[in-house]
């Protein structure tokens, strides 16, 4: 489209292309018409005007969920990034990748999240004795590993069947607390259970072996009751440097019942 700007004391001023139309009704003939080159003004532009996409060059346009936390914008002919919270400006060229758009929401210091995924808040309680001083409200991030490897220590420490990752009603209650985790299946809390006693015991190890002190060992059998079923343990017992008495069990097997002189 042609736009003409009618002036009484100058010719017609011609534009074309993207360039926005000059509100006056009088130019001077000496007066500069300041513009910026690659740069629309949107809110004053004639909205019949062909305008330059301000969004992205390419033909997927801006689908990383990074640019709904920045401002694109063309300066100096160069596509910028601007933070939404902390006008930040970093490249925002789309053939570069989104990860450093990430690298900053993690990092923007007026920010109330750390992720375009996340809003939680962390609350966390002051006491004094037995009385509530206040109440603390800072940043939280979800982390998947945490909240597995807490998983299989309950298990654990509770002795809770693996099966239950699988009931329907621990999973709409994990679900409720945290949405963003996701429960795995019980092979694979087999598989973490095994990993987390591998490294108790490779900790465990490395203690005994800087330890200065002699080194108790004792066993234990028993039957259990409702299972029918022999077990025995072996217990390390030492006193650590600050001389407290230390008891690590070291071995825990399956042993055939029954367990009388004539069947050891």
């Amino acid at each position: 489209m042609v736009g003409e700007v009618q002036s009484s004391n100058s010719p017609n001023v011609a534009l074309e292309g993207n360039e926005v139309p000059i509100e006056s009704s009088v130019v001077s003939p000496t007066q500069e018409v300041q513009s910026t080159p690659n740069e629309i003004n949107i809110e004053n532009q004639d909205p019949e005007a062909p305008v330059e996409p301000t969004t992205s060059p390419n033909k997927r346009g801006l689908k990383s969920d990074a640019w709904p936390y920045f401002k694109r914008k063309k300066i100096g002919g160069i596509w910028k990034a601007i933070c939404k919270s902390c006008d930040k400006k970093i490249g925002g060229d789309t053939k570069n990748g989104t990860k450093h758009l990430f690298d900053h929401i993690s990092i923007c210091p007026k920010r109330t999240e750390r992720g375009p995924k996340q809003a939680m808040l962390k609350v966390t309680e002051k006491k004094s004795g037995n009385r509530h001083e206040s109440f603390v409200v800072g940043n939280y991030t979800f982390n998947q590993d945490v909240s597995r490897n807490e998983l299989a220590k309950m298990i654990i420490l509770h002795e809770y069947p693996i099966m239950m990752v699988n009931h329907i009603g621990f999973r709409n209650y994990s679900h409720s607390l945290q949405p963003l985790f996701k429960i795995v299946s019980r092979n694979t809390m087999k598989n973490d259970i095994m990993k987390l006693y591998e490294s108790e015991k490779s900790k465990q190890m490395k203690i005994l072996a800087k330890n200065k002190s002699r080194i108790a060992i004792t066993t234990d059998m028993w039957t259990a009751s409702n299972q029918n079923k022999g077990y025995m343990s072996v217990t390390a017992h030492y006193i650590d440097e600050n001389w407290i008495l230390q008891n690590r069990i070291i071995r825990f097997i399956y042993v055939p019942t029954p367990h009388t002189a004539e069947h050891q």
